[in-house]
């Protein structure tokens, strides 16, 4: 009896040692299937490839579009800029000859019967733009030499008077002696008491 017990206890303990390696085998042959890698086919690389193509190309016509549009703006800025220059441009001009005609119409005249002393001009005419006025010939010909040396063809005339006279323009109508004194008077500001005399028979 005791014989059989023993039989029984060793094939007991065979089968559990053979379960045991059974359930070992099979683990590692699991982690063995689970750990291949992953073969992907000829299809699935080409649709792949055609996805990233085409991701690729809508971001390049995405920055073309965004290079198109920056570039539209900056020329919008631009044109919108030299139309304002323009616009100020046309502005300032309009003003200044607005100036100009007020001083020549506000320009008082003068009529004297006077003389040429001396002269740089090689013009004639009865309306004469006067810059400056003095009792000695020798300030006359200072004033004159200052004149030429701002680019000046000026005469010297003496009045009744005997006082002289420094003119700097000379025309034979006095709508273009007008508008040459208020040109002078807003260019040159050491002559803005300017005036114009008109010379009598």
């Amino acid at each position: 009896m005791k014989n059989i017990a023993i039989i029984l206890l060793v094939a007991m303990c065979t089968a559990c040692a053979s379960h045991k390696g059974s359930t070992s085998l099979g683990s590692t042959t699991n982690r063995t299937s689970s750990s291949k890698p992953v073969i992907k086919s000829d299809e699935q690389i080409a649709a792949e490839k055609e996805a990233a193509d085409l991701a690729a190309e809508k971001a390049r016509r995405a920055a073309e579009a965004a290079a198109q549009q920056a570039e539209a703006e900056a020329a919008a800025k631009q044109a919108a800029a030299d139309a304002a220059a323009q616009q100020a441009l046309a502005e300032a001009q309009a003003k200044a000859k607005a100036e100009e005609e007020r001083l020549a119409a506000a320009a008082k005249a003068r009529e004297e019967r006077v003389k040429v002393i001396e002269t740089k001009s090689t013009t004639e005419g009865k309306f004469h733009v006067i810059v400056g006025s003095y009792k000695s010939i020798e300030n006359a010909r200072s004033a004159s030499e200052t004149a030429i040396n701002q680019g000046f063809t000026p005469s010297i005339m003496e009045n009744e008077e005997g006082m002289y006279r420094v003119a700097v323009f000379n025309a034979t109508t006095e709508n273009a002696a007008r508008k040459r004194l208020a040109q002078i008077k807003m260019k040159f500001a050491t002559y803005s008491d300017a005036w114009l005399l008109i010379q009598k028979n």
